[in-house]
């Protein structure tokens, strides 16, 4: 087996190690149905794929940088990342398992779209796995938004070899973009509500000022609504009980994107 090669700082894992890491994450991920392969070894798959069947060359493991895995049942969390975590101790090449939120994942009217089986073909062996389509991946790359990990330059870049790969289908992306908007909508949406309900009653016991209760319960819907838009809205108690959700919500990178990759301008749309 190769040694590690040292580049300046930076350790560049060798295809062998890889290999053998990518090997063993597979068997696993083929004994449970609860796991997916997501990120740049999804899309490895998705192209290698002939017939329903990837054949896998230690070589086309170059571009890999680590695999990433998504969960669609939380429970067994824990142990399931520390049984991963456990085939990459002391090697550069990492295993990520993160738990799916998509609701494209979860719905039977777009699951098809979002995640596909494989069978995977590593040497002489053959597992079967569910991984992530092209669309998921420019969904949730899009979905996650730009952060200290993954900075705009990144994303974009991201964006751009997910669009280019063969088989890449745009209408499957907006019909898995849409299904999560909707759904995040209606979600946040009965959040709302139940956050409305909470301060009517605060407001109902005229304990303190209506500014103050605003701003202490503002945190639970910080990350749902658009604060100058809900403060524009919000001028006084009775302004609290006929508000609506769909005034006050917050745009997020998903819709935008789509807006874009549709050729809309939200700007001139309803909110």
């Amino acid at each position: 087996m190769d040694s590690e090669l040292v580049k300046g700082t930076e350790k560049v894992v060798s295809n062998e190690v890889k290999w053998e890491i990518t090997t063993k994450a597979l068997r696993l991920v083929a004994a449970n149905p609860q796991i997916i392969v997501s990120g740049s070894l999804s899309s490895l798959i998705f192209t290698k794929q002939q017939a329903g069947v990837s054949v896998l060359e230690p070589t086309d493991l170059a571009t890999i940088n680590d695999i990433d895995l998504g969960l669609t049942d939380l429970r067994e969390s824990r142990e399931i990342k520390n049984n991963f975590a456990g085939l990459t101790s002391g090697q550069e090449f990492g295993i990520e398992v993160e738990p799916i939120l998509q609701n494209c994942i979860y719905s039977q009217d777009t699951r098809s779209l979002a995640v596909q089986w494989a069978v995977v073909r590593i040497g002489e062996e053959e597992v079967r796995v569910q991984y992530t389509t092209p669309a998921f991946l420019l969904l949730s790359l899009v979905d996650g938004g730009v952060g200290e990990k993954t900075p705009a330059e990144k994303i974009k870049r991201k964006i751009q070899l997910i669009q280019n790969l063969p088989g890449f289908s745009p209408q499957d992306f907006v019909t898995l973009a849409k299904n999560d908007i909707k759904a995040r909508f209606l979600m946040n949406a009965d959040t709302f509500r139940y956050w409305q309900r909470n301060l009517l009653e605060e407001l109902a016991e005229g304990n303190s000022p209506f500014e103050d209760l605003l701003a202490k319960n503002y945190e639970n819907v910080s990350s749902l609504v658009d604060q100058a838009h809900l403060l524009n809205c919000l001028k006084g108690p009775d302004d609290v009980k006929k508000m609506e959700y769909v005034e006050v919500r917050k745009v997020t990178d998903l819709e935008m994107f789509l807006a874009e990759f549709e050729g809309h301008d939200l700007e001139k749309s309803d909110r």
